[in-house]
């Protein structure tokens, strides 16, 4: 017999269905350990017809199949499977003491074949999710995204990596902000943050500057269909500060320390198309936020050489009296 887990594995496997009197996985069970795959994968395909199948069954289901298809020597179907298991756990393999080192590797080389698109996946349905104000789902999600970030099967570029920790930190810090907001005091708009901007500084200014409420700057009327990107697109460079400093007055203040964060949209001339407030800093400061940001200059994103409109979050610090 061709032994792919030991005993006790398989008892975990099986165990991770529901206990019920007639256990969907029971005849896949008996036809596995009788080294019977071909049987095994008839039973578990019938398992998955099931109505209303729990997911931890169904996850049992996946793995049983990779299992017997990787007995039979099916690679590519193997590799399928071994997809499915990764899709409903990302996190899931074989540990050195619970699997035969080629099944590790077989799940290891599909992971890593995977986890990018899996982490990319994970992301959008956590700004989805944030998008809706379904807070709790979209922390789940970036939380799924930040572990995957750490897991030594994906192969990404450790700056890619470090921002997007930032943008995802970004999101759960937004997020944690607005669950924290009385009902009754005024949210900052955060239900329609279309990608994934990464966290910048500003360093705040204390010098006098005359204060407007509009949060939007007229673009150039031929960059209102071009695309607009931000931190996850990795063949662009993005735009380089000349001018990022927050002008409050002296009177106006805060009397204690006040964080907040904007996004901005910078033309293809390095100038700020629109900014919106996306964590707010008190309505009287906003405004006066507002018209220091708009002043904000950089060399604009690049991409292929040629400039691009970019998107970004930028955390500001507003420093006591």
């Amino acid at each position: 017999m061709l032994h792919l887990l030991t005993p006790a594995v398989l008892a975990l496997i099986v165990a991770a269905a529901p206990a019920l009197a007639q256990d969907p996985l029971s005849p896949a069970k008996d036809h596995y350990v009788a080294a019977e795959y071909e049987k095994a994968l008839g039973a578990l395909d019938e398992a998955r017809k099931a109505a209303g199948i729990a997911p931890a069954t169904l996850l049992a289901v996946e793995q049983y199949r990779a299992l017997c298809l990787l007995a039979l020597g099916r690679k590519v179907e193997a590799e399928r499977a071994i997809e499915a298991v990764l899709d409903l756990d990302p996190f899931y393999v074989p540990g050195e003491d619970e699997a035969a080192p080629w099944v590790q590797a077989a799940f290891r080389d599909v992971r890593r074949r995977v986890l990018p698109a899996t982490l990319q996946q994970r992301y959008g349905r956590g700004k989805q999710a944030f998008e809706r104000k379904e807070y709790a789902a979209a922390d789940q999600a970036f939380a799924d995204v930040l572990r995957i970030l750490s897991d030594p099967d994906l192969a990404l570029d450790e700056a890619a990596k470090s921002d997007m920790r930032l943008v995802v930190q970004g999101f759960l810090d937004l997020s944690k902000a607005t669950r924290a907001v009385p009902p009754s005091s005024p949210l900052p708009e955060v239900a329609s943050v279309p990608s994934a901007p990464r966290p910048e500084a500003a360093s705040p200014s204390a010098a006098s500057k005359a204060a407007s409420g509009s949060e939007q700057v007229p673009a150039q009327a031929s960059e209102s269909g071009s695309p607009v990107y931000d931190s996850t697109a990795q063949d662009v460079l993005p735009p380089v500060p000349l001018r990022q400093s927050v002008v409050i007055p002296e009177q106006a203040r805060p009397r204690e320390e006040v964080t907040g964060v904007v996004e901005i949209v910078i033309d293809t001339r390095g100038f700020i198309e629109s900014v919106i407030v996306r964590q707010s800093f008190g309505p009287a400061l906003d405004r006066l936020v507002l018209q220091s940001v708009k002043d904000w200059r950089y060399r604009a994103g690049e991409r292929a050489g040629n400039p691009v409109r970019y998107r970004r979050l930028v955390r500001i610090v507003l420093p006591s009296r």
